[in-house]
């Protein structure tokens, strides 16, 4: 008799724990579709050593990359070669650095002391900087940390900076705003210097399409006080 219940209970105890695995899975499937919809950041500065910085925010949905993966994605020109296993050497992010022959040969530094090389630094603490001993293929960066990249023969300097800042500097939305799943991509933005392609803010290309408004509207102005002038006396006594 007993035996007879319980074979009539299996069916349900089956469909039961069915049930069980399938809102299990769609409970992950659910966390998968959050963490897609909200990314992890990370953020670079770039200091040219001419007067132009770019500053990057870059979103990503690994748990971690590696320091030359996140400026890969940053969307800066960049050109690299291969020392085997001791990873990528950067030799010119945004067109400023070495040609091949020279970074092959000395990763850009020559018997000058007063060569530039870029230098990989990583923020500690708002406005401490420090070398990255392991280098760029090797580092590990996950969400919030912040990479910096300055062209200098000396100490690398870079001002103090919050992910919050990173995001306005950048001209980045919060991360996930407006997300579909997709990742976003990295928003940059170059401050400083001419800028060829208007992707900044600030540049001499800037200043001097605003001077000649000024000066079109100054013109346009000064001919009509002559015309009322003129007209003044025509009609005068």
């Amino acid at each position: 008799m007993n035996m007879a219940a319980k074979s009539r209970r299996s069916p349900v105890a089956c469909l039961a724990a069915l049930l069980s695995c399938v809102l299990f899975f769609s409970v992950l499937g659910g966390v998968s579709a959050r963490e897609l919809d909200s990314p992890r950041a990370a953020g670079i500065v770039v200091s040219y050593g001419d007067g132009r910085v770019s500053y990057v925010y870059v979103p990503f949905v690994e748990d971690e990359l590696t320091g030359i993966e996140l400026l890969r994605r940053s969307g800066i020109p960049l050109t690299t070669v291969s020392f085997g296993g001791l990873g990528q050497a950067v030799c010119t992010v945004g067109g400023t650095g070495c040609g091949l022959t020279e970074c092959r040969q000395r990763v850009c530094q020559t018997a000058d002391r007063s060569s530039p090389f870029w230098q990989y630094v990583r923020q500690t603490a708002p406005g401490e900087w420090s070398p990255v001993a392991l280098g760029a293929s090797h580092s590990t960066v996950r969400d919030g940390v912040i990479d910096g990249w300055v062209w200098t023969s000396g100490q690398p300097s870079l001002p103090g900076i919050t992910m919050t800042d990173l995001l306005e500097l950048a001209g980045a939305e919060a991360k996930g705003a407006g997300a579909t799943g997709d990742v976003p991509a990295a928003s940059l933005r170059t401050v400083g210097g001419v800028l060829e392609d208007g992707g900044g803010s600030g540049g001499v290309s800037d200043v001097l399409r605003g001077g000649g408004v000024l000066v079109a509207v100054g013109s346009i102005g000064g001919l009509i006080l002559w015309w009322l002038r003129h007209a003044a006396r025509r009609v005068g006594p």
